[in-house]
């Protein structure tokens, strides 16, 4: 126990009377009860038992209000409120595991401490206290099961309620950056629907989806360090401006990294261009180095390039663009998902008879 202000003293047979538990025994049976406890004085706010610890003890609330607490992440929730004639710990106990929650003191309280051998003595001794634990355990164990579920479903849906407003609120960044950049027209959205589309056809969990599907409506976040005259510049690029552009996915990375809940989309920002040969920037990762996010990414990205309109020049048909897949792969794509993607894509149903 964590309390200083815990005090050993005297026990009288009366005082255990006032315990549900022990209402209906003799006086020469709570005589016999009476040496095997220790009475505890607990201050407010007192770890009584702590989650995870051995249990060495059972407890008898004789005044006051505990609170049980359960953790979950880095974060306790509290789960149930126990009071004057209540009893806790016995779960640990008979089960030899440690404890499942903490104990903590809502007010000041006094408690009757018994070790667990005294424990099992009294189990055994007494048929109705055993019967009363054990049905008290049992009613516990259903409570404790209905508040979870209860508080899982609380969570459940503010996580989802707070996941729509990272959505929304990514969409609407993705449409600003789309906006800046008038050549491409929700591209940012059109790539992230068809990056998750394989995504899923590859069989790839819920969490990878998610974050491809955020990372690719944020993947040219870091184009809002590149200045307009570059980022719209109708022409090639010189070599200075590329340098300049090419510095995009680190600074993306770097606006998002401190991002709690955006860091699953990192790799896909940083390596979207990366080449499966090792020829892209910025690192010049090769092959399945390269994060499968950014793989995926980089062939969507490129054939929605090829198969847009651009001030530049006019879009290619999908079978060109499938062609110019086909002559990269293994050089800029990963050879494998670009076969995945054409099968998702219905390649066979466009070829030319």
């Amino acid at each position: 126990m964590n309390s200083k202000n815990n005090i050993k003293s005297h026990i009288l047979a009366e005082d255990l009377s006032r315990i549900q538990m022990f209402q209906d025994m003799t006086n020469s049976e709570l005589e016999e009860i009476v040496p095997l406890l220790n009475k505890l004085d607990v201050s407010e706010g007192t770890y009584v038992i702590s989650e995870g610890e051995p249990g060495f003890s059972v407890f008898f609330i004789f005044s006051g209000v505990m609170q049980v607490l359960a953790r979950t992440s880095r974060t306790e929730h509290p789960v149930n409120i126990l009071r004057e004639g209540d009893f806790f710990g016995e779960m640990a106990v008979l089960d030899r595991l440690p404890r499942s929650a903490s104990i903590r003191a809502l007010s000041d309280s006094i408690l009757f401490e018994l070790g667990k051998d005294d424990f099992y003595v009294l189990f055994g001794k007494h048929p109705k206290i055993a019967q009363i634990i054990l049905e008290r355990f049992s009613e516990r164990m259903r409570q404790t099961m209905t508040d979870l579920e209860y508080q899982l479903e609380t969570l459940e849906t503010a996580n989802s309620e707070l996941l729509e407003t990272y959505d929304v609120t990514l969409e609407a960044l993705s449409k600003a950056l789309d906006l800046r950049d008038a050549d491409t027209d929700d591209h940012s959205h059109r790539v992230s629907d068809l990056a998750c589309r394989i995504a899923a056809y590859l069989g790839l969990s819920p969490k990878i989806i998610r974050s491809i599907k955020q990372g690719a409506m944020l993947h040219d976040v870091g184009k809002i360090g590149v200045p307009d005259a570059i980022l719209r510049k109708p022409g090639a690029l010189t070599e200075e401006e590329r340098a300049l552009m090419q510095n995009h996915p680190m600074w993306g990375y770097e606006m998002l990294k401190d991002i709690p809940f955006l860091s699953s989309v990192l790799p896909l920002i940083l390596y979207h261009h990366e080449k499966f040969d090792g020829s892209g920037y910025p690192e010049g990762l090769k092959g399945e180095k390269i994060p499968i996010e950014a793989r995926i990414f980089a062939i969507v990205d490129a054939y929605d390039a090829m198969t847009s309109d651009r001030p530049y020049r006019s879009r290619m048909s999908m079978l060109d663009a499938f062609k110019e897949l086909d002559r990269c792969a293994g050089t800029h794509f990963d050879p494998k998902l670009v076969k995945d993607f054409k099968k998702v894509m219905g390649y066979d149903t466009i070829l030319p008879d």
